[in-house]
């Protein structure tokens, strides 16, 4: 434990590999200026940061901050989801979506600021097969781009690899036909993708939901239908502003439980994390998670 003022007990998780090791580099420049006491823990394998914070919350901390990526705080969330414990956020992925839905400063000493300083905000959680997310889950064409992006880690800075991805998927990716329950109301469509978002950013900076909160109780679902190469080609631009609701072809619903099936396996992702495949339901848990912001 590092000695500093304060009494709240606090836990800090680092992923030393989250933005090409941008997350370690944060860490070093903020180590000696925390102004709390903490205990730190570097994770050094996939999940390991929910089980730390599962037990974390088992052992009074008040207090979990991630300092990595999306995927980081994607796995704390999944330990700390209904325990109460407070999740602190310091960005240091390459999307860090969730943080810019939220309004969280990007600069590293103003994030510890906010984390020591802030206020503490009870946020909703989706759900799908048996995964809690904080911000974007869906299937079809990003999860295809996700498997990409795997690929294509370290090769770009931050947003780049997201849009290489894409239009390296887009080359051979053909749209599905699903049935689409949105609470009771079914219908069929022929997609692009389906986002059902708790949050308003994914892929590094796409505003694939722009009127989504994380505190309403209720998922915004876009749903891309039967756009072609040369639309999705023009519409990538339009998604990091929010504007493609305008495009006939896309639609845009609101919901708390979502059930998708489909005849072709298409993937299910939640948070960039690949979690399965159709058939899927999205459901929403309501304030289960509480963060700490400006």
């Amino acid at each position: 434990m590092r000695a500093g003022s304060g009494a709240v007990k606090s836990l800090i998780i680092v992923n030393p590999a989250a933005g090409r090791g941008r997350a370690l580099r944060v860490w070093r420049r903020l180590e000696d200026r925390c102004p709390f006491a903490y205990e730190v823990h570097f994770t050094a394998r996939p999940g390991e940061a929910t089980e730390v914070a599962r037990q974390a919350a088992g052992e009074s901390f008040q207090r979990v901050i991630s300092i990595g990526g999306d995927g980081t705080i994607h796995e704390i969330a999944n330990g700390l989801a209904g325990t109460g414990v407070a999740l602190g956020i310091i960005p240091g992925g390459n999307g860090n979506d969730f943080a810019r839905t939220l309004g969280l400063p990007r600069n590293p000493e103003e994030a510890l600021r906010c984390v020591a300083g802030g206020q503490v905000k009870a946020v909703d959680l989706g759900n799908v097969n048996g995964r809690f997310f904080v911000n974007v889950a869906g299937l079809g064409f990003d999860c295809e781009v996700l498997e990409e992006v795997s690929r294509r880690k370290g090769s770009f800075a931050g947003s780049l690899v997201y849009l290489y991805a894409v239009f390296t998927t887009l080359t051979s990716y053909t749209n599905a036909d699903v049935l689409l329950d949105i609470d009771g109301t079914t219908r069929s469509r022929r997609v692009l993708l389906l986002a059902v978002a708790n949050g308003q950013y994914y892929g590094g900076g796409m505003r694939v939901a722009p009127h989504a909160r994380v505190d309403d109780g209720a998922f915004d679902i876009c749903v891309a239908g039967d756009l072609t190469r040369p639309e999705v080609v023009v519409n990538v631009p339009r998604m990091y502003l929010g504007t493609h609701l305008s495009h006939p072809k896309v639609e845009y619903f609101r919901g708390a439980r979502v059930r998708v099936e489909s005849e072709r396996e298409l993937m299910i992702q939640c948070d960039g994390e690949l979690v399965g495949n159709a058939p899927a339901e999205f459901t929403v848990s309501a304030g289960s998670l509480n963060v700490i912001v400006p």
